[in-house]
């Protein structure tokens, strides 16, 4: 499991996430699993990421694309996850914002 089970179902946040101050939002507190998060930080401890290319021209420059096919593999799980159709229905189910899905 890549994201805390607690927050499998972030419906059951929707009261607190609607009442939150200055505008709704809600904390997620060790959002990834604790021992995927060992394993992660332990790789990236080890890895040089490579985060993508930089562009130096007179119209490219200070723009940057990421390069995820550099990514280890259980970054890019992540990465995957939070862009993961069970992922985005469960913020719909959070935040009622249908734009959400591309």
């Amino acid at each position: 499991m890549i994201i805390n089970k607690k927050y499998s179902e972030l419906s059951l946040f929707k009261k607190e996430f609607f009442n939150s101050k200055p505008f709704p939002h809600l904390i997620l507190d060790d959002f990834i699993d604790p021992n995927y998060f060992e394993k992660l930080n332990q790789i990236l401890k080890k890895t040089k990421l490579n985060l993508g290319k930089n562009f130096n021209t007179e119209v490219e420059n200070n723009k940057s694309i990421s390069l995820n096919s550099s990514l280890p593999f259980e970054l890019k799980n992540v990465i995957n996850y939070l862009n993961s159709e069970i992922w985005l229905k469960n913020l719909y189910n959070l935040t009622d914002i249908p734009e959400i899905f591309p």
